[in-house]
């Protein structure tokens, strides 16, 4: 019997890891724009286009995590990824349901 990640097929394992590293692939966008940051003040036309970018990366990040924790009710053995990104999905949410007054 072979054993595809705690999966039963290749196929469930091989959707997984793309999961996995669309997920690596978000949180690393994410570190580059904060890293990279900006010294100059943003146009009203820049701000709103900020927040449209934060908005669907967010929303990327959330539907990323539903779907990882739908395979994992298939998936048989550790690790399950999705536990990782919990506290920063939650946060996410818990942010959009109260968001910060301006």
């Amino acid at each position: 019997m072979s054993v595809y990640c705690g999966f039963a097929t290749r196929q469930q394992e091989t959707f997984y890891l793309k999961l996995v590293e669309k997920c690596l692939q978000l949180l690393s966008y994410k570190a580059f724009v904060g890293a990279r940051g900006s010294k100059q003040p943003l146009l009203s036309h820049e701000i709103t286009a900020v927040h449209l970018e934060e908005t669907a990366w967010a929303s990327k990040m959330v539907r990323l995590y539903k779907t990882m924790r739908h395979m994992e009710h298939y998936k048989y053995l550790e690790p399950h990824f999705s536990l990782s990104i919990k506290p920063i999905v939650g946060f996410m949410i818990n942010k959009q349901v109260r968001p910060a007054a301006e």
